[in-house]
């Protein structure tokens, strides 16, 4: 039995490599995270990376690439944004109160 604790899920995704419509990045977060029990009540941020980059795909079109929309079951739901790693530290320090 293995014992996990986790305050949150940041989940990073390159906003300028999505030239395959972000397949690959949707593969993972679902069958490393989605489709993990252990992981249903932990808050789930998703960053767009490179959003400064020209061509790079917007946060709404990530959200929709990875079918974020379609989450029903995430206990914090799922974010995306454009951040660095303080504002996400900062966000998660919120959620846990």
């Amino acid at each position: 039995m293995a014992l996990f604790c986790f305050a949150g899920i940041f989940f990073f995704v390159d906003s300028n490599n999505g030239w395959d419509g972000f397949s690959e990045e949707r593969d993972c977060l679902s069958s490393h995270i989605l489709e993990k029990d252990e992981f249903n009540e932990i808050p789930l941020m998703v960053v767009a990376n490179k959003q400064d980059l020209p061509g790079a795909a917007s946060c709404e079109d990530i959200a929709e690439a990875l079918q974020l929309y379609e989450i029903k079951d995430r206990y914090f739901g799922a974010q995306v944004r454009m951040l660095s790693i303080k504002p996400c530290a900062k966000w998660l320090l919120r959620l846990q109160g």
